[in-house]
């Protein structure tokens, strides 16, 4: 892996349950680490549903794979600059773990 491509650095978020301020459980995106990653939009497509139209984008996000590494689960997701990316399944090898994920794009 060429770390000149490692160029954005994101957060990974896990859902995890909190309470809120009248002692009712809720859950919440809470940060479980942070990640120098690279980015690749792979394919896109439009689509009519209920509410109009939408749109998704495809992404391929790697990042170096370390002993210290946070495993990444299909459950989490990915957060950066506003943008959220939806983890569709996870492939850890040897040096890099590589996360296909999908953007839903709002205009």
């Amino acid at each position: 892996m060429i770390a000149g491509r490692l160029k954005y650095l994101v957060c990974i978020e896990r859902k995890t349950d909190t309470l809120n301020e009248y002692g009712e459980k809720e859950q919440r995106w809470t940060q479980i680490t942070r990640k120098r990653v690279s980015i690749d939009p792979i394919s896109g497509r439009e689509f009519m549903a209920a509410s109009g139209e939408h749109a998704e984008v495809t992404h391929r996000i790697r990042y170096r794979h370390t002993r210290r590494s946070e495993c990444v689960r299909p459950r989490d997701r990915i957060a950066y600059q506003g943008r959220i990316f939806e983890i569709t399944s996870v492939i850890a090898r040897e040096r890099e773990v590589e996360v296909m994920c999908t953007e839903a794009i709002n205009d």
